[in-house]
């Protein structure tokens, strides 16, 4: 007995034959799609580098960095000397919503986070005003410098 089946008709040998996998979108579109993605971006470093900063609006960040610089104190000790005064000092500032600090080997970076409605400059001058209170009676041979988050980045304002 023959095992082999013979094909009868070319229609047979269609259904009999592997189908060809579906042909995908983008392998279709590959070129359009390559050269629509890449003159799109060329055109967007292109506005980047030419578009006017007038254009981005002024926001001011409510956060403002006070750093102190004192040698080489001992943490404990620049803790308990610097650090803690100038944070009791300008907690009472209204609209302060959260105070983290960093002390090291002679420094202290303290950061003040506040709501977003307050005015960023005459809370710079309230926490100017307080810093100088305590610089007054414990950090005098240690000159704080602040600094405010702006848009372009961090702006100091020295004392």
């Amino acid at each position: 007995m023959n095992t082999f089946n013979k094909v009868t008709s070319i229609e047979d040998a269609r259904q009999l034959a592997p189908v060809a996998a579906p042909e995908f979108w983008f392998s279709r579109l590959s070129k359009p799609l390559i050269f629509i993605i890449i003159a799109l971006s060329i055109i967007a470093i292109y506005l980047a580098f030419t578009i006017p900063v007038a254009v981005f609006p002024e926001v001011n960040f409510p956060r403002i960095i006070i750093g102190i610089d004192n040698g080489v104190m001992p943490i404990d000790q620049m803790m308990v000397t610097i650090t803690r005064p100038v944070e009791d000092a300008v907690n009472s500032v209204p609209g302060l919503q959260r105070v983290n600090s960093i002390t090291s080997r002679g420094s202290a970076e303290i950061d003040l986070f506040f709501n977003w409605n307050v005015d960023m400059v005459q809370t710079l001058q309230l926490v100017n005003s307080a810093v100088a209170q305590v610089q007054h009676r414990k950090v005098r041979h240690a000159p704080p410098y602040f600094r405010k988050l702006s848009y372009f980045g961090i702006q100091p304002h020295f004392r």
